[in-house]
């Protein structure tokens, strides 16, 4: 749910930390934890793909929330160049740039 139709570098630092991958009927979403400067512990995701119907963040979002929680996360976010998710998302996310941030 985080396809911007542009690739996006990925985080090699996080890949070879604390990085997980789900997959689910949906498609499939992968993980990293790393501690942010302030302190704060961040689950980012590195990519998410939706193999299935539109609807595949509304339907998932709550289970990546979860599971960022049981990670040890207190935030969550993405980045995305896709301007479209600002609608999308909740009033809980905020919007930095091209990334988008959550409590969980």
């Amino acid at each position: 749910f985080v396809a911007s139709g542009k690739r996006e570098p990925i985080d090699r630092e996080a890949l070879d930390t604390n990085a997980v991958s789900l997959v689910c009927p949906d498609g499939v979403v992968s993980m990293s934890l790393h501690v942010e400067d302030d302190g704060t512990m961040l689950a980012f995701v590195l990519i998410a793909v939706n193999t299935c119907f539109a609807g595949a963040f509304r339907r998932n979002e709550a289970d990546v929330v979860e599971i960022a929680r049981s990670m040890g996360a207190t935030k969550l976010a993405f980045r995305s160049q896709r301007r479209g998710w600002i609608k999308l998302l909740g009033p809980e996310w905020t919007r930095s740039g091209n990334t988008f941030e959550r409590e969980v």
